[in-house]
This record gives C-alpha cells, sequence and structure tokens, in this order.
C-alpha cells in the first residue's frame, strides 16, 4: 500500500507496479513482443528506417535491404543523393534522406 493507500501489484520478480501504470506497461510489452517476434525494431522518425539483430549485426538500416545508414551517410556527403539513386536505382530518394538525416547529414535538396 503506499502513501495515499493504494495498493501495489506484485510481479513475478516481487517487484510491485501500481495499477494505473498497468495499462501503459502491458501496451508497451505487446510492442516490445511484436519487435521481437519480427525480429526487426522500428526507429522512431524514421519510418523507413529499421534495426534487425540478424541483418548486419542490428546496424540502422533502410528497410527491405542490407544497406547501412552510416553507409549512405557517408555516400550522400561524397556524392548526394541524385548519384546514388544512379548508382543503387533499387533505392529510394525518401530512403536515402531519412537514411543521410538519422546520421547528422542534411542532404541537399535536388
Amino acid at each position: 500500500m503506499d502513501d495515499r493507500g493504494e495498493v501495489a501489484v506484485e510481479v513475478e520478480t516481487g517487484q510491485q507496479i501500481m495499477p494505473e501504470a498497468l495499462s501503459e506497461l502491458s501496451s508497451y510489452l505487446r510492442k516490445t513482443r511484436d519487435d521481437w517476434e519480427r525480429g526487426e525494431i522500428e526507429i522512431k522518425d524514421f519510418p523507413r528506417l529499421v534495426s534487425n539483430a540478424g541483418i548486419v549485426a542490428g546496424s540502422p538500416t533502410i528497410r527491405g535491404t542490407r544497406v547501412e545508414t552510416s553507409f549512405i551517410a557517408h555516400m550522400v556527403r561524397s556524392m548526394g543523393v541524385d548519384r546514388i539513386l544512379q548508382l543503387y536505382p533499387y533505392l529510394d530518394r525518401d530512403s536515402l534522406v531519412q537514411a543521410a538525416r538519422f546520421e547528422g547529414i542534411q542532404p541537399l535538396a535536388a
């Protein structure tokens, strides 16, 4: 029981959790479990990027590829988005821009 007279719920580990936190915790655990089962974790604010422990040791990549964001950022800095699109036609502009921005590089507008 806490100072307000509310009873905490004790979980398997012996830790106590306030009942109002259970809903939020359950939602978080459900999403975490889904990510784990899928093996892929989305990167907040970058919908075209993911991290997957089974692909390039979990380094952030462009979704559906093995192309690392750090590699793209280096390429964008060196040669720009348009040249990369010529070299890698299966990638799209939005993915390249997100990868570069994720790594702290602001690509020049085309």
